[in-house]
């Protein structure tokens, strides 16, 4: 009677060697692929380019080529850092970089001025540099499911600010600056560790919009009670409402 053929599993570490070179070989793949939509884009001298998707963990250097580049997306490729080429790109409007692995943004983003709208959510930040504090053209900031304990104090010379979402981080406390941002809309800093809100909240005179559920809050400052636009109060039912 003829015996069936053993199968061999092959080693667990000439597996784990396969592996890593399948996912360098996909990198060293999609990094030549970055390489030419920038190539293209300097070409064309488009404003507009988007890497989202592609397997890399930094962002090909030719990047900082791009002076006329005014958006950027590089929505969920796995990126680690971020270069400071990106420095150079003083055109930029927007910059959309959510579902990375980004645990810092460089020094250089502060170069970039006419930033209108920046998304860095879905990363692994623990904190903002100094640097944006030049960004006062800034309208949407984005940075939820982060790991922030903080805004840093300087927050509120962000002036131009519309929309902050700084939901889903590690939140304890407001910085005092955020009421200069007369006119913020929208504040969402829902899923955070805030035990206390300051009285000067109600301060933002033209929100309409504010998040403040799932946090650790037991009751709220009656200053809200002046924001006489806010249409929409998003409050964890086990908060209580502002005394009258």
């Amino acid at each position: 009677m003829a015996r069936r053929p053993v199968s061999k599993k092959a080693p667990r570490h000439v597996s784990k060697k396969r592996t890593h070179s399948a996912r360098q070989s996909a990198q060293t793949v999609a990094l030549r692929e970055a390489e030419g939509r920038i190539a293209l884009a300097a070409k064309k001298g488009n404003a507009y380019l988007d890497l989202s998707g592609l397997s890399l963990t930094r962002l090909p250097r030719s990047l900082g080529t791009l002076k006329h580049l005014e958006s950027l997306s590089v929505i969920g490729c796995g990126l680690q850092g971020l270069p400071e080429s990106w420095g150079r790109l003083t055109r930029l409007r927007r910059i959309h970089a959510l579902g990375n692995k980004l645990t810092a943004l460089p020094d250089s983003i502060g170069r970039l001025t006419q930033l209108e709208e920046l998304i860095v959510g879905q990363n692994q930040l623990s904190a903002l540099p100094e640097a944006m504090r030049t960004l006062k053209r800034l309208q949407y900031f984005a940075v939820f499911g982060n790991k922030l304990t903080k805004l840093p104090d300087w927050f509120g010379e962000l002036t131009a600010l519309t929309n902050v979402d700084a939901g889903q981080n590690a939140l304890r406390v407001l910085p005092t600056s955020l009421t200069s941002l007369k006119g913020l809309l929208r504040l969402n800093i829902s899923q955070n560790k805030l035990t206390t809100l300051p009285q000067s909240l109600g301060h933002l005179r033209n929100l309409n919009e504010l998040n403040l559920s799932y946090n650790r809050l037991s009751s709220l400052p009656q200053s809200i009670q002046q924001i006489d636009g806010l249409a929409m109060l998003f409050l964890h039912e086990e908060v209580a409402k502002p005394l009258c």
